[in-house]
């Protein structure tokens, strides 16, 4: 009986030329760039925008463009109608948004640092101008309910990323303010990150108030028991502004009185209210202190007038 011959059939796969991968973030671009690209390899080019030949390569040419790319997300009303009566073209335009904001959580939001004593390891480029304004704007956008527009409520795919951000955005904001404060300390030399952040606290402070967590800054004792120090009055100014800022309900309104805000609920209220209390008493405890030694140094010279 003749033996029969094996035949092994090659995978469909390996009879194909191999698909050369973006190696350079040029090379990324020039694809991304490129008019024959159809928007579902956008998407596959998106999924790889931030590592190139198998490594990370996080940096500020595609943060800052994966953070343009990713705005507006959340808000369809971005991209419907935008081009002519299609609903794929516009739900393909929302998709490439949604995609560049997930690979955004995972590469750049979500802090890999493995030990807490270490910086962040989204530190080294917060730093960066470009980066940091982008953030702010990315972060800064709210919705009519006050809410931050770019965090994921209501798609369920977004849950993963929506945690990621989250996550990053009370670490982010306490990190600016912590390493804002030491451009508010006199005698002090200061790096230019230092003063950037410095001045844009009262930015993180409508950040922090659109994500709810204002409450922070009574957690954390070093701010509560120097608010003067960490908050200048620029910064109380924007805290009040956002304490009497009435989001219940669908627009904005103003609050007639602190009190009424935080009858209302405002946490924004309490939390101005209890720091502008703390600081007016420090105060006061100042000059008390002051006018004790001043008596003291009084009694003193009068006894050596009398010796």
């Amino acid at each position: 009986m003749a033996e029969e011959k094996s035949t092994t059939v090659e995978h469909p796969l390996l009879r194909r030329a191999p698909v050369r991968k973006p190696d350079s973030w040029n090379h990324w671009l020039a694809r991304w760039n490129d008019s024959t690209v159809t928007n579902d390899e956008l998407l596959g080019l998106l999924h790889g925008g931030m590592s190139y030949r198998g490594r990370p390569a996080v940096h500020v040419a595609n943060v800052c463009f994966y953070l343009e790319v990713a705005d507006g997300f959340e808000d369809e009303s971005n991209f419907d109608g935008r081009l002519g009566d299609s609903s794929d073209d516009w739900k393909m335009l929302r998709d490439l948004a949604r995609k560049a904001f997930k690979v955004l959580c995972h590469n750049f939001f979500r802090n890999t640092t493995e030990w807490k004593s270490n910086l962040p390891s989204w530190a080294g480029l917060i730093a960066n101008p470009a980066v940091f304004e982008r953030v702010l704007c990315f972060l800064g956008r709210r919705n009519s309910y006050g809410r931050l527009q770019n965090v994921p409520d209501k798609f369920a795919e977004l849950a993963v990323a929506k945690e990621e951000v989250e996550t990053f955005i009370p670490e982010f904001c306490w990190f600016v303010l912590k390493n804002g404060y030491s451009a508010a300390v006199e005698g002090v030399p200061v790096k230019p990150e230092y003063q950037m952040f410095f001045d844009a606290r009262p930015r993180i402070l409508e950040i922090m108030d659109g994500a709810r967590c204002l409450h922070l800054l009574l957690q954390n004792e070093t701010v509560f028991a120097y608010p003067a120090l960490f908050l200048d009055d620029a910064s109380m100014a924007k805290l009040e502004e956002l304490a009497m800022a009435n989001r219940q309900g669908e627009g904005e309104k103003k609050y007639g009185s602190l009190q009424e805000a935080i009858y209302a609920g405002s946490k924004a209220a309490s939390v101005f209210a209890l720091l502008e209390v703390k600081h007016r008493e420090r105060e006061r405890q100042k000059k008390l202190k002051r006018a004790k030694e001043l008596e003291k140094e009084a009694r003193q010279l009068v006894a050596a007038a009398k010796a």
